[in-house]
């Protein structure tokens, strides 16, 4: 894995090698995500993963950085959220077969999330 240092890294340390230019919000979460590839035939802990999602995110906060935007709290910072928790227009099970095609279309914890991610991006700020 070409940058795991990444995956030590606190919430702190990613704001603050984004906000000096160290790295960019897509080099963290390549690493992540090739982490979560090479251990999740062993844990099987994803029931929807998000792979495409969280680079299309990943790219729009690098814009975001680029323009110099606010960084929000929790910018660049990655986030799994556990299938229980409601997420906007994505697949929620709760872990059940009953709930298999279940698509929520609002969730104030999203909401809250993509506020903290970047200040800046009101693109994602509906839901």
């Amino acid at each position: 894995m070409k940058n795991s240092k990444f995956l030590k890294f606190s919430a702190f340390d990613l704001m603050s090698g984004y906000s000096k230019g160290e790295f960019i919000v897509s080099d963290v979460i390549e690493t992540v995500l090739e982490y979560i590839e090479i251990n999740e035939r062993n844990l099987n802990a994803l029931i929807t993963p998000m792979y495409e999602e969280a680079r299309s995110r990943a790219w729009m906060l690098d814009a975001a950085l680029a323009r110099g935007e606010d960084l929000g709290p929790l910018f660049g910072v990655p986030v799994v959220i556990k299938d229980n928790i409601t997420t906007d227009g994505v697949r929620t099970t709760c872990g059940s077969r009953m709930l298999e095609n279940w698509i929520p279309l609002q969730c104030p914890c999203c909401k809250m999330l993509r506020t903290s991610w970047s200040r800046g991006d009101r693109q994602g700020q509906h839901g």
